[in-house]
């Protein structure tokens, strides 16, 4: 089987305040999201709702959204709370 990876980049408007430029995220250490120590092992609509508290907590500290890290290890970046997470290093691209 061959497989093509392709990421399809919309621009929708504002989503953070400052417009379209980078944002500084609060690497979330203390909560998972959708893994054994969020609400499950598989992802799902209802893993959004375990970001809720982690989120007013990076929110108060100043940031506009939380970073995970991997579960087990909790030393390589897992997703953001609001989207996935997708790297250039190199010529490859991380996930």
């Amino acid at each position: 089987d061959e497989y093509t990876f392709v990421v399809l980049v919309t621009p929708v408007g504002d989503y953070y305040k400052g417009g379209l430029s980078p944002v500084t995220a609060f690497v979330q250490t203390k909560y998972d999201r959708a893994a054994p120590q969020g609400i499950g092992d598989v992802k799902v609509g209802a893993n959004y709702a375990a970001d809720i508290l982690p989120f007013q907590i990076c929110k108060s500290k100043g940031y506009p959204i939380n970073l995970y890290l991997h579960p087990k290890t909790g030393k390589t970046v897992e997703e953001f709370g609001t989207s996935n997470f997708i790297a250039l290093k190199g010529d490859s691209y991380v996930t």
